[in-house]
């Protein structure tokens, strides 16, 4: 579930596409851990992209934000399910 609400705090990062890259590498976790050159043969991942998500690796502080934004935990929650739906 951090996984999946750490993809969400990436900027250029939608719903489609972080569907797109949980459908490709099989968890939002290891679409976290994917080189750049991976994460590029996503449909709608370009350089820009896959350099923001190399980059936000570890930067991102997924619980801080859940502390601000209690109403995120049960956002990205409901995120996983529908992504979990459309596999």
């Amino acid at each position: 579930l951090e996984s999946i609400i750490a993809l969400n705090m990436i900027e250029g990062l939608g719903p489609v596409t972080i569907r797109r890259l949980i459908n490709f590498f099989g968890s939002a976790e290891k679409a976290l851990a994917a080189p750049e050159d991976r994460l590029r043969q996503v449909e709608g991942i370009g350089p820009e992209i896959a350099a923001r998500l190399t980059r936000g690796r570890g930067v991102v502080d997924v619980r801080g934000e859940i502390k601000q934004h209690p109403t995120a935990l049960a956002d990205a929650f409901e995120l996983g399910k529908r992504l979990a739906q459309t596999r």
